[in-house]
């Protein structure tokens, strides 16, 4: 039941709590509120509620994170292209991400990841403004996320952002829904597959 409560500050970068080169850990229960309503900056887009960084084994369950600056989770690597540490076996089940200023959960460079029986809501603020956004960029690969039994609705960009770099995706039995982009969007991504999935009512 207990809550982490971010102070209002002007920085670009923050963080609630930081998973960076560790493993075993699990960050479970309560809530994590972010410092969005009382930001005292303009620029910037990097406040999180989780950042999991060059980690492995981290379980993230039965928790809601809010009011973030930035993304209320963030998932990938440390490093330069072609050496960077991805962060592998992660697991995401029963968390509510909402109200978010960039994204509800983005993922960078990353091996092994599920995302399970979890909602990601309300995104707005600053583009992208995706409930979930893979975008590893040239740092390295994202592959092997699956994305099951989850809800992502009401998000001013795409419910499901999927950019180049990305492989081997599945997201079934969710709710895709409400959201002002497209239900999922790809671009440059390769053995994508999507099955028993509701998807409507956005807006591209």
């Amino acid at each position: 039941g207990a809550q982490l409560v971010a102070i209002p500050n002007s920085s670009e970068r923050s963080y609630v709590i930081k998973a960076w080169k560790v493993a075993d850990v699990e960050i479970s229960g309560g809530a994590i509120v972010g410092e969005r309503a009382g930001h005292r900056g303009s620029t910037g887009e990097w406040g999180m509620g989780i950042d999991i960084l060059a980690s492995w084994r981290v379980n993230v369950h039965d928790l809601t994170v809010s009011n973030c600056w930035g993304d209320g989770l963030y998932v990938g690597a440390m490093g330069h292209p072609g050496r960077a540490l991805v962060s592998s076996e992660i697991t995401i089940n029963n968390v509510v991400s909402t109200g978010k200023r960039r994204q509800g959960l983005s993922f960078g460079p990353v091996q092994r990841v599920y995302v399970v029986n979890s909602t990601f809501s309300n995104t707005h603020g600053t583009k992208p403004e995706a409930g979930i956004d893979i975008e590893p960029s040239y740092q390295g690969i994202a592959s092997n996320v699956r994305i099951e039994h989850s809800t992502i609705s009401g998000n001013a960009g795409s419910g499901v952002e999927l950019q180049p770099n990305v492989t081997g995706v599945v997201i079934k039995s969710s709710t895709i829904k409400g959201n002002n982009g497209f239900g999922i969007y790809g671009h440059g991504v390769t053995n994508a597959w999507f099955a028993v999935n509701l998807i409507t009512e956005n807006g591209l």
